[in-house]
């Protein structure tokens, strides 16, 4: 399998967002200047442990203000500085959390298709594009029974890792028209003794996409997309969606989706979102949806994310860009890695 490209081997377009090559140069080399910066041990150890001591208290005060300072500071950097500047473990909880409302994330994936592996089994690499910054990377895996893809956050700087840390994974039936989104987690299924394994063993659904049968591309490709209900953390004043973690089949986000439309009745521990229809245009003779200029080929895949009672508001819009290039523009309620899993599921769908 071939290196990871950079992002300077792109040949995506510019965007509003992105700054110039200058200024993403100059991130790139603050963040390697934040990464490489080790923390220094103290030269200076306290003999005794008598932490009710004035000066004791009188350090610990000036500890918090200094991190409360550090984290004013860094809360108001503009928002491509702060995430070109998260470490790993910091990385990992931005990928998982909820975009902030008003927050307009935009994104680019690569997909790699050289050598045979890649060919039969692409990856794909999402990059943040105002500054270029690999986020995450896709891996193709081979199935007979079904579609799967693994999503990895990157590598650790300076190590030889090929891949980071695991974050999840994407799998559809075998029909591929049912793809669902998990964290990194176990399969109940594998777990031995299940009634005694601790909950945060078990995975969690994150996204459940159902596409509609459409073999014969007769009408525009559409498709459900079911996500937990998001709520306020009143303790951390962060919005996160509601923990979903089926020990069956039974009581997964698509079969209570599936029974709630049979039974016609709400189930208000999850969202129920749709992709926009295209509509008819006779200049084009064909199905078109406006993107504003984040789609420039023509191609079933793309798609436009919405609730079905704000059409106006897009969510998800995801658009091809070249051959290999694809943008992924995410927002609230979302959360950065239901995106990019999203997007492997549509990039996977045939």
């Amino acid at each position: 399998m071939s290196s990871l490209p950079s992002y300077d081997e792109l040949e995506s377009p510019s965007s509003k967002n992105c700054g110039s090559a200058a200024a993403a140069a100059s991130v790139e080399m603050e963040t390697k200047s934040y990464q490489l910066q080790e923390a220094q041990p103290s030269q200076k150890h306290s003999r005794a442990f008598n932490f009710s001591t004035e000066e004791t208290k009188s350090k610990d005060k000036e500890e918090t203000k200094s991190k409360d300072k550090q984290a004013q500071q860094q809360a108001q950097l503009p928002y491509h500085l702060r995430i070109a500047r998260l470490d790993e473990t910091e990385l990992g909880q931005f990928l998982n959390q909820v975009l902030p409302p008003g927050v307009l994330l935009q994104l680019i994936i690569h997909r790699n298709k050289s050598g045979v592996t890649n060919t039969l089994y692409p990856t794909y690499y999402c990059y943040y594009e105002a500054t270029g910054t690999h986020l995450m990377t896709g891996t193709t895996k081979s199935s007979l029974a079904s579609s799967h893809s693994e999503i990895y956050m990157k590598q650790p700087f300076g190590t030889d890792a090929k891949w980071g840390k695991k974050l999840g994974d994407v799998r559809g039936n075998f029909t591929g028209l049912a793809y669902t989104v998990y964290d990194d987690g176990m399969n109940p299924k594998k777990l031995k003794e299940l009634n005694q394994a601790p909950a945060k063993e078990v995975r969690e659904e994150l996204c459940s996409i159902q596409f509609d049968n459409n073999f014969l591309a007769s009408c525009p490709r559409s498709f459900t997309l079911v996500i937990p209900r998001v709520q306020l953390d009143e303790a951390t004043g962060i919005v996160k969606h509601t923990v979903w973690k089926p020990l069956s089949e039974t009581a997964s986000m698509m079969q209570r989706f599936r029974k709630s439309q049979q039974y016609k009745v709400v189930d208000y521990a999850m969202h129920v979102l749709k992709n926009k229809p295209p509509v008819w245009s006779e200049r084009l003779e064909g199905f078109a949806l406006n993107f504003n200029g984040r789609a420039k080929i023509t191609s079933q895949k793309n798609f436009q994310v919405i609730d079905p009672q704000d059409p106006k508001y897009i969510i998800l819009q995801f658009g091809k860009m070249g051959t290999d290039i694809f943008t992924v523009d995410v927002q609230f309620p979302l959360s950065p890695l239901q995106a990019f899993g999203i997007a492997l599921a549509s990039l996977g769908n045939l």
